[in-house]
């Protein structure tokens, strides 16, 4: 729906009078589409991919307008991305760093134990407690390791990290030279490349998730 919002603000048509009825109306039924198949509109949305487009200024449009137009886009669009951003690849680094071990931890220790387990076997007769101690963390430490493992993968903390946090950085060089521009030609051109962005973005963590296993 951002997409959808930004993409329209960013349509010439939006700025013109006379096309300002199609447009909406466009707008509208692209809307509806969204909401009433939301789940085949995404499907479709994320495996077709999409071709790089230049987005044009409105003919004559004032470069007083187009300054608060690249005013509101900052605000609303890339500060409100940023602080998500900034926020987000950090929470999932730190979720990576404090799991990445843990796998291999448990699988190594199971293999620890079914040696002690054999070693035990040729020596003395071992108490039937520490027996069951030993059988019981054979079985469950690779149990435990699987565990963790799946919930990695179904996470994909490294990839989430590593995604936002280039996004971040490409944003915020698109946000300096946003703020550089004065023409109407140039502010529309570096917002559509914000999109274009914020869009791959999107399209990536969407094809990430859909094939990664979900679980509760």
């Amino acid at each position: 729906m951002r997409l959808a919002k930004f993409a329209a603000l960013t349509n010439s048509h939006c700025w013109n009078e006379q096309a300002g009825e199609e447009w909406k109306t466009e707008l509208q039924r692209e809307i509806q589409d969204l909401t009433l198949e939301a789940e085949n509109a995404l499907e479709i949305w994320t495996s077709n991919g999409t071709v790089p487009v230049i987005r044009e200024a409105p003919r004559l449009m004032d470069p007083e307008l187009a300054g608060e137009v690249r005013g509101y886009y900052v605000e609303k669009r890339v500060n409100a991305q940023l602080r998500y951003l900034s926020t987000r690849f950090p929470k999932e680094r730190k979720s990576e760093n404090a799991t990445k071990y843990i796998g291999p931890i448990l699988f190594y220790a199971s293999v620890v134990v079914v040696f002690t387990h054999t070693v035990m076997d040729f020596g003395a007769e071992p108490k039937e407690s520490w027996l069951r101690v030993i059988v019981f963390l054979a079985a469950s430490l690779p149990a435990f390791a699987a565990a963790v493992r799946t919930h990695r993968a179904a996470r994909e903390y490294g990839r989430n990290a590593l995604r936002p946090e280039a996004t971040y950085h490409t944003l915020r060089e698109l946000e300096s030279r946003l703020a550089a521009e004065s023409g109407p030609a140039a502010i529309f051109q570096t917002i559509g490349f914000c999109e274009q962005v914020l869009e791959a973005d999107t399209r990536e963590w969407m094809c990430l998730m859909r094939e990664a296993e979900w679980f509760g």
